[in-house]
């Protein structure tokens, strides 16, 4: 997480100036997209995510109701990665009317306590099949997924996270 100001203090233009300069687009946290150019070593045939790392900036739980999400490939538990509504509000308005991935679910995770959690773009987390969703649950096709997100990136290139490793190898 970004260390935020101290209550008390008042925030200056001056101040506001540092942090862009210093956190850039991550000084706005959930609410602005970013994106990560590595998601892990995807197999198409199983339609599995293997060494798996968050698609985008999100909140990460595990959910066993998965009624939201239409078409998903199965009916267990699952850890649902969804981006802040906000960011998916602007993702939506960059994306000249094409559907966008806002949640990405890994299917067949255990259930566990844990709360809902911030994981940024590129971070690691659980191995599985995937299905891709749009804010209206309708399932995305996660090549069409990793295109989309592709080409913002490229057009948008401030809403890259640059992570080390391999690029995202969906064909």
């Amino acid at each position: 997480m970004f260390p935020l100001t101290n209550p008390k203090e008042v925030l200056t233009k001056e101040d506001v100036l540092n942090q862009l300069l210093i956190n850039k687009i991550d000084t706005f946290g959930l609410v602005i997209p970013a994106i990560s150019s590595t998601w892990g070593t995807y197999n198409a045939d199983t339609g599995t995510l293997t060494e798996a790392k968050a698609p985008f900036r999100c909140m990460y739980d595990i959910v066993t109701d998965l009624t939201p999400w239409k078409q998903t490939v199965s009916t267990g538990p699952a850890a649902a990665l969804r981006m802040h509504p906000e960011a998916a509000k602007r993702l939506e308005k960059l994306s000249g009317g094409k559907r966008v991935p806002t949640v990405m679910l890994i299917h067949g995770v255990q259930p566990d306590k844990s709360n809902t959690q911030f994981v940024d773009a590129g971070q690691s987390v659980t191995d599985g099949a995937v299905s891709f969703h749009d804010s209206q649950g309708e399932q995305i096709d996660a090549k069409d997924a990793a295109d989309f997100l592709s080409s913002i990136m490229n057009k948008y290139p401030v809403l890259s996270k640059k992570i080390e490793g391999p690029p995202l190898p969906i064909n």
